[in-house]
């Protein structure tokens, strides 16, 4: 069992960073709100600011009060987290104020209130949308812990030594930039776009005009979604590519020639494919959530709990044999299983709407043709040599860095360059929905209509 380190403050530290997700967690009824809105900026600017701002501030308190320890970035957490509320909080008495949305006359209205007929809040609510938040609530915890089991049984069991953890630890940081920065925005913006576009009612409309409106609608979700799988897959596979030759001289820059030894590399090697299955589980998991019935959404919930005891067998087993490879092998596993379900919904979807395929669809043409293929795997050969010969240990010879990273710019190019060319389709579609923002705007002004379907 974990045992509390012997560091100064650690018990603040703790407390500290522990009151700061109680304090975002207040800002969560105006994020929901603003999601529903399809106000997405909103909560991209609250981010930044907050993360700038505590990042900001542990750098400069380390460096002045360098005996403080974790007292800095425990201040930073929480006064980071309280200008993250603040800002949603400001906007919304800014909106308030001038009647931007007619759901919003007070910040009270985000409160759990009584209604007018005086039961409690969580009654006035219909019985389909609270079994729906209750099967989403389930889904969410089942779905937290295959996503951070690993940390739960690194931190509950000694699978790996501290040294071990803490490599694990800077590579799953490192590794991570790309999934937090542009994997979860893609997914968490566009859930809110599936959702508005596409009815959780089998039914459909019986309007002709609505009905029509609904058809486009699920022939742009189908377009958006085919794009989007392309698009991760693509950012997948080079990440997989090039982070073979450019792990080493990645992690030497970042931590030095400690931590560029052997087993760091290797982790973020083996990180670099498991991004591209995140790819792979992201957005397909995205939609099938936005389009999933309460019913699916329960059975979905079954199949997760299914892969959980997949994946906790994996964890308890692979650890043992390869050490901190085993839990990226373990999590490569988890996300796989749970991609090949999110497909064959996806796959079923389709055939109940065939309107989602009416431009194309969604999962037919999303890898990469062989051509494409081909060039990133005569990247990887070059890039592989190149890092033989120029790079094959942390030696800081400069010449040697820059031919190296020279060599992997130049294959980098050569590979988009091929696909801008060799897939005009997909790059005028990625372009469309790169200027999607007039879409989005359409789809907020006429929120009243999409949000109105039982979700």
């Amino acid at each position: 069992m974990v045992h509390q380190p012997d560091m100064p403050r650690y018990d603040i530290g703790v407390f500290a960073f522990a009151a700061s997700a109680v304090i975002e967690v207040m800002a969560e009824p105006l994020w929901i709100f603003y999601q529903i809105q399809l106000n997405i900026r909103l909560k991209i600017y609250a981010e930044g600011v907050s993360l700038g701002f505590s990042t900001l501030l542990t750098m400069t308190g380390l460096y002045l009060f360098p005996h403080w320890g974790l007292v800095v970035p425990a201040i930073a957490q929480v006064l980071g987290k309280m200008i993250y509320v603040a800002i949603f909080i400001m906007h919304a008495k800014k909106h308030i104020k001038e009647k931007v949305y007619t759901e919003l006359q007070a910040l009270s209205d985000v409160l759990p209130s009584s209604s007018r007929g005086g039961a409690s809040w969580y009654k006035h609510h219909p019985k389909a949308l609270a079994d729906l938040a209750v099967s989403f609530f389930k889904h969410g915890i089942v779905k937290q812990l295959l996503t951070e089991g690993e940390k739960y049984m690194m931190t509950f069991f000694d699978a790996l030594s501290f040294a071990q953890q803490g490599l694990y630890d800077v590579v799953n940081s490192l590794g991570s930039l790309i999934p937090r920065f542009l994997f979860h925005p893609i997914e968490e913006n566009y859930y809110t776009f599936f959702a508005a576009l596409i009815s959780r009612d089998a039914r459909g409309e019986t309007d002709p005009t609505s009905k029509k409106t609904q058809e486009e609608d699920e022939a742009l979700a189908g377009t958006v979604l085919h794009t989007l799988l392309k698009l991760v897959i693509l950012i997948g596979i080079t990440l997989a590519c090039f982070g073979q030759s450019y792990s080493r001289l990645f992690l030497a820059l970042y931590g030095g020639s400690q931590l560029a030894e052997d087993e760091g590399v290797l982790l973020l090697q083996a990180y670099s494919i498991y991004v591209l299955c995140m790819a792979l589980n992201g957005v397909s998991e995205c939609f099938v959530s936005a389009a999933s019935t309460k019913t699916e959404l329960d059975e979905y919930n079954r199949w997760m709990f299914l892969f959980s005891i997949v994946y906790v067998l994996a964890v308890m087993y692979l650890p043992e044999r390869y050490g901190a490879l085993g839990f990226i092998f373990a999590n490569c596993i988890n996300m796989l299983v749970r991609a090949s379900k999110s497909f064959v919904d996806i796959w079923s979807y389709v055939e109940s709407h065939p309107n989602l395929a009416r431009r194309r669809h969604p999962l037919k043409g999303i890898l990469p043709s062989p051509t494409i293929l081909l060039s990133y795997l005569l990247s990887y050969i070059i890039t592989t040599i190149s890092e033989r010969t120029f790079f094959p240990a942390v030696i800081w010879e400069w010449q040697q860095v820059l031919a190296h990273v020279s060599i992997g710019t130049f294959c980098l190019t050569m590979v988009l360059l091929h696909l801008y060319f060799a897939d005009k389709t997909f790059v005028s579609d990625l372009h469309l929905l790169w200027s999607g923002t007039a879409q989005a705007d359409k789809y907020s002004n006429t929120n009243t209509k999409h949000t109105k379907k039982t979700k």
